[in-house]
């Protein structure tokens, strides 16, 4: 992380009632700010575990998340000394987007990040990079033909998939 957080983590058994501690379910939990030297932020992240779950301290669940939560928020509020040490290249061509269009634009809007709309009214879109210009192009979503859902989110996928009546069951861990 490029700047220094402070915080304690906390691991609980929690007891259901009727039942007690039998279950072994726990609820892992960090407290913390940052930056640690200059407080600007607090966050509290608390997750109670399923019952006979392998990982359930704090520093293996709730810390994590708060990183995650902690890292964008400094990416995009907190004020920096040396922003250009932790910036990005001003373009890059190695990306692709895809989601709910109204979406894709609200988060450019809200990053003043110009681009080339070539949606045409559509709800569905993919966004990549073409010789420096972020362009917004209609994800074809036709009826009876499964759709392309590669580099949307999760949220957006399902959405998509369950509003053309398809069950969807999401599986899998965080990369």
């Amino acid at each position: 992380m490029p700047f220094l957080v402070a915080g304690k983590t906390g691991t609980a058994q929690v007891a259901d009632r009727g039942i007690g501690y039998a279950n072994r379910i726990y609820q892992a939990s960090f407290a913390g700010y940052f930056p640690a030297n200059n407080p600007q932020y607090s966050c509290i992240v608390v997750i109670r575990t399923k019952a006979g779950s392998g990982l359930y301290y704090g520093g293996q669940l709730a810390a994590p998340v708060f990183r995650e939560i902690a890292t964008k928020i400094y990416s995009m509020y907190v004020d920096r000394k040396t922003p250009k040490m932790y910036e990005g290249a001003a373009d890059s061509t190695n990306y692709f987007y895809a989601g709910n269009s109204t979406g894709i634009k609200n988060v450019l809007g809200f990053l003043d990040m110009k681009y080339v709309d070539s949606l045409q009214q559509n709800s569905w879109a993919t966004m990549y990079a073409t010789n420096y210009k972020r362009i917004l192009k209609t994800n074809v979503v036709k009826d009876n033909l499964m759709p392309n859902v590669r580099g949307m989110g999760l949220r957006d996928a399902i959405k998509l998939l369950e509003e053309m009546g398809l069950r969807v069951n999401a599986r899998g861990a965080e990369r």
